[in-house]
């Protein structure tokens, strides 16, 4: 969708908790995006939404509300480790990707995460597989973070290491 004219907001805005979790989730991101100033509101709006069985709208919402200033400060470690808690296994690889997309894309892919980031490497999933190793990769391009891979690697068993071996040069 993209821009939303002022014009048209008022008739956007109740799209917000329509009946559709994909229009939800749209509108979410493009009032989110465009009205800096009732960022807060729309994040109060759609706090309870989930979305679909891959948690669409929950994802979305725990990442803008990370990133929007002053937003609920001080839930802002809760909502980190939410959206953390998503890259686990416990979740079918949908979700797990679309929270490592997130993560990457606000820079707060970490600790738990980077462990899950690894051990999905060799997911039985060929598509999630070739999604994590391709993230896993980029990750290791940046020096800081390779330096959080390495160290996480320390806590993973032989099996969890079978792809990072190759990328690592590890024993």
């Amino acid at each position: 969708m993209g821009v939303i004219p002022e014009g048209l907001k008022e008739f956007a805005e109740p799209l917000l908790v329509d009946d559709s979790y994909v229009t939800n989730e749209l509108m979410l991101y493009n009032l989110w995006n465009n009205f800096d100033n009732d960022r807060e509101v729309y994040l109060n709006k759609t706090k309870d939404i989930i979305g679909l069985p891959n948690k669409n709208v929950r994802l979305l919402w725990l990442t803008l509300a990370l990133i929007t200033p002053k937003y609920n400060s001080s839930e802002k470690i809760t909502y980190l480790e939410e959206l953390l808690g998503y890259t686990a296994s416990t979740y079918n690889p949908e979700v797990r990707q679309i929270a490592f997309q997130y993560l990457n894309e606000i820079k707060a892919l970490k600790g738990d995460g980077i462990l899950n980031l690894i051990k999905a490497t060799n997911h039985h999933s060929w598509q999630f597989r070739n999604f994590s190793r391709q993230l896993l990769n980029s990750l290791l391009k940046d020096d800081l973070k390779k330096k959080e891979i390495v160290n996480a690697v320390k806590q993973l068993n032989s099996s969890d290491l079978r792809y990072i071996k190759t990328k690592l040069n590890l024993p």
